[in-house]
């Protein structure tokens, strides 16, 4: 295929797909708790068969959710899309420490942290972001606040649970 007159293959767009799924979380008095896990590799294939259902001619990156992987895929501007799919709170998303535990980023620091890839001119690059997780609305925020046209999201108050997550997920896609 070619995508430009010169006869320049067309670059296919890229979809950055982020998981957070850490195995505990250490609590305010230092004990440390699991954390409900997640169906990641069903979403994973929801999303591959959505696409690929779709005919959609799509490039699809995974990785587990830090905060170091969300800064180089804003940063770098390669992504068309970002899906996040994780732990959410009214004032937080769970991103993962590396080491199996929970990482708790603060909106604001989410907001600075794309903020940065934004002077970068990386979230630029973002025409959409997908933030599957409970009460993930003012988390969705900072991403509208970086100008990304479009995200999607739960509403503060709202959980949802792992089924209509992937029932949403699937349809989004296709």
């Amino acid at each position: 295929r070619s995508g430009s007159r010169g006869g320049a293959p067309a670059e296919v767009p890229l979809i950055g797909v982020i998981f957070s799924n850490p195995l505990a979380f250490t609590d305010a008095s230092g004990q440390v708790l699991p954390m409900e896990t997640l169906d990641i590799d069903r979403e994973r294939d929801l999303i591959c068969d959505s696409f690929r259902e779709a005919k959609r001619a799509l490039k699809l990156r995974f990785e587990h959710a830090t905060t170091d992987r969300l800064r180089t895929l804003v940063t770098l501007g390669c992504c068309v899309g970002l899906h996040y799919s994780g732990h959410g709170d009214p004032s937080y998303l769970s991103m993962e420490d590396g080491r199996g535990g929970a990482h708790f980023v603060a909106v604001a620091k989410l907001h600075r942290l794309l903020q940065a890839g934004s002077a970068s001119g990386g979230a630029a690059s973002l025409k959409f972001v997908f933030v599957s997780a409970c009460f993930s609305e003012a988390a969705a925020q900072a991403f509208v606040e970086v100008g990304v046209p479009h995200v999607i999201a739960v509403r503060r108050n709202s959980r949802v649970s792992d089924p209509a997550a992937h029932a949403f997920t699937r349809a989004f896609y296709l």
